[in-house]
């Protein structure tokens, strides 16, 4: 690594000494023993001991001068685990990096046949690169593939919220219709938040009646603070211009739930944070 790449990411890892405490001690004590920095940052970047967001910083500093070598590092762990939770974590370490040469390889993931990494694949691919073209259509197309795991689906709908496409539209009021009611909540979770990115003109005229239809639709997921009728009904408070009546159907609901004894705290905390 040449000195000036290196004189760089010793000074990211000063500065990261506040917040990071746990991976500057760990990437010091690897410096003290010899180590190059470089193998250093790849041995944190691979730990399990440390959270996701201290992998992700550590593939961060190390991609100021070794780039290729921080996506490597991630991706080479990416397909060595099988265990749930440590491929989520690995996801969630890559779309921490924010490095739009990720989506190739994470598209790779998402076809492969282990569930576990489909489903941080699809999950790293709604962030890693917001409003990626690629990363939309692919995600949109395992979405509409009946085929794939539900987990893997779920998690599509959810990361098209943040691929701003509108050619996801037609598969995300297709999966407002299925059976399962964790797909049908993302998918009017994103169509409301895509919904939300462009002008009154821009948007499809399907979206705002897909989104009235699910205010019957009064099924909580589970893990879920509210249900799918009050995410359609959210969506519709905050559309762009507002329309007054669900801003106060929005308020009356909100007072119901915040008033009534039998109301849930996962309900509760919904309620107070519209």
């Amino acid at each position: 690594m040449r000195d000036t790449k290196r004189r760089r990411i010793l000074k990211a890892l000063r500065r990261a000494r506040h917040d990071w405490r746990a991976l500057t001690c760990a990437i010091e004590k690897s410096l003290r023993q010899g180590g190059p920095v470089e193998a250093a940052l790849c041995s944190a970047i691979t730990s399990e001991s440390l959270g996701h967001f201290a992998r992700g910083m550590a593939a961060r500093i190390l991609s100021i001068g070794r780039p290729d070598l921080a996506l490597n590092c991630l991706f080479h762990q990416l397909w060595s685990q099988d265990e749930k939770l440590a491929l989520w974590s690995t996801g969630l370490s890559i779309e921490e990096l924010r490095d739009a040469r990720a989506i190739r390889p994470l598209i790779r993931a998402l076809y492969d046949t282990h569930p576990h990494r489909q489903h941080a694949a699809a999950r790293a691919l709604g962030w890693v690169h917001p409003g990626s073209t690629r990363a939309g259509r692919v995600l949109t197309d395992i979405l509409a593939d009946g085929s794939q795991p539900q987990p893997v689906r779920e998690e599509a709908a959810e990361s098209l919220a943040y691929q701003n496409s509108n050619r996801a539209i037609p598969a995300l009021l297709a999966a407002m219709q299925e059976p399962d009611e964790r797909i049908r909540f993302w998918a009017t979770f994103a169509l409301g938040q895509l919904r939300n990115r462009h002008s009154w003109r821009q948007s499809d005229p399907r979206v705002v009646p897909a989104l009235e239809a699910r205010l019957g639709d009064h099924v909580t997921p589970e893990g879920q603070f509210n249900s799918v009728a009050q995410e359609a009904l959210e969506a519709l408070a905050y559309w762009n211009p507002s329309v007054p009546k669900y801003v106060e159907r929005l308020k009356d609901e909100t007072e119901r739930i915040l008033s009534e004894p039998g109301s849930t705290e996962k309900q509760r905390a919904w309620a107070r944070n519209r």
